[in-house]
């Protein structure tokens, strides 16, 4: 089964990825003495870049090198112009697993970060679901959960982790919302909601998508809808009644012109013997 998705490439990419123009680079990824004191301190070019870009990591998008989702060429050679270090040792480095590791162990410490944990899922699901109260956009959801992770200090898992979280969060957020919606509504009002979404077949729709559409459906027909007291109710298509609407533009010379207009627009709209009526106030 093909795992669920709540990013596109592009927002995955802006969010959790490294940047590729120039000012975004240096916006990011700039080294403080703090940093260039780490760097130096390690022995030989292939290590001081490795480090380099571990730390640059860390600080954006905030993650270790191992679960960066994507290739980071475009830091690895934006880094080594700076450090004066050929962009090619970074290949020596990578093929060190161990030395990666020992690396990003010295890193978390210095920075004051912790590796994430099953037990910040919770946390993250959280997060997920304050984000999701206010919206139901994949990329805000995503941000809010990368934004808590930071504030706690938390070295970002894999963006895969993080989709699922957000997605999680998402669900919890409008489950909320509907029991805060159907708090004060009675088992009896929403068994008559529920008929709303009950497809009618004489119509191949629910009465809810009908009364959606009836200001632009062109069907000629009476169809019987519900309305929020449960009351059968009938009306025929708008397009029937649109010649007749466009009189509503201008003015009425006489009292009598006005009556012979009701009458047509009722005429036009009026229901099947024993249905209620239903027509737009004139």
């Amino acid at each position: 089964m093909a795992s669920r998705q709540l990013l596109t490439d592009e927002e995955r990419r802006l969010l959790l990825g490294v940047p590729r123009d120039p000012d975004a680079l240096a916006r990011h990824y700039t080294l403080t003495r703090f940093d260039q004191e780490l760097v130096v301190g390690r022995r030989g070019a292939a290590n001081r870049l490795g480090f380099a870009v571990q730390l640059a990591l860390l600080r954006h998008p905030g993650t270790g090198l191992v679960q960066m989702g994507e290739p980071v060429n475009a830091l690895v050679t934006w880094l080594a112009a700076r450090l004066d270090i050929p962009a090619a040792t970074f290949t020596e480095y990578a093929s060190r697993p161990q030395t990666m590791t020992d690396h990003a162990r010295i890193l978390a410490a210095a920075l004051g970060l912790r590796p994430p944990s099953a037990a910040d899922l919770p946390f993250m699901i959280e997060a997920a679901a304050q984000s999701a109260w206010s919206t139901d956009r994949g990329q805000p959801i995503a941000a809010g959960v990368v934004a808590a992770l930071r504030a706690e200090k938390i070295i970002l898992p894999a963006p895969a982790v993080i989709e699922r979280a957000a997605i999680a969060g998402r669900a919890r957020a409008r489950k909320r919302a509907t029991d805060a919606l159907l708090a004060g509504v009675s088992a009896v009002q929403v068994a008559k909601l529920d008929r709303l979404l009950t497809v009618d077949p004489a119509i191949g729709a629910t009465p809810l998508a009908w009364l959606r559409n009836a200001p632009t459906s062109r069907r000629r027909r009476t169809i019987s809808v519900y309305c929020s007291t449960g009351c059968a109710l009938s009306a025929t298509s708008t397009s029937r009644l649109e010649p007749q609407r466009g009189y509503t533009m201008t003015a009425f010379s006489s009292s009598s012109e006005k009556v012979a207009y009701r009458t047509r627009i009722r005429s036009a709209a009026m229901p099947r013997t024993g249905d209620a009526r239903f027509w737009w106030q004139l």
